[in-house]
């Protein structure tokens, strides 16, 4: 196991379901260890609200602890934490890959099947399904 690649994939809190497939895909297909941040669903905070909690320093201490760094780079969602966690994978000579020019990316979009015209509404909720 100690030659097992590990990826972790990083993105915007909006973007928490196609990680989510993404961290799958890259297990199920490349066989690799996945980090990668997690969210409780909403039904599961007790009010508490459905935000991420950021934790820079923990991103930081996953990605330095890997091969690769995946990105999920939907439009509008590379914001200053993620172009952070880019440059410190590159800084460390950690192997980047981006969501829009991946297999990954494509196999991903290929599992999921979006509703209405607009993959996300005003108010982030998703609307997609597992195909």
């Amino acid at each position: 196991m100690g030659n097992t690649k590990v990826v972790t994939v990083c993105g915007s809190s909006d973007s928490m379901d196609i990680m989510a497939v993404c961290a799958w895909v890259l297990e199920h297909d490349e066989r690799c260890i996945v980090h990668c941040s997690h969210l409780l669903p909403c039904w599961c905070m007790d009010g508490v609200g459905c935000d991420v909690v950021e934790n820079m320093d923990l991103c930081f201490e996953k990605i330095r602890s890997s091969d690769e760094v995946f990105i999920v780079d939907l439009p509008g969602t590379l914001d200053d934490n993620l172009q952070r966690m880019v440059g410190f994978a590159r800084e460390n000579n950690i192997k980047v890959r981006l969501y829009s020019g991946d297999i990954v990316g494509r196999k991903t979009d290929d599992k999921i099947s979006f509703h209405g015209d607009d993959r996300v509404n005003k108010e982030m909720d998703c609307w997609w399904e597992i195909v």
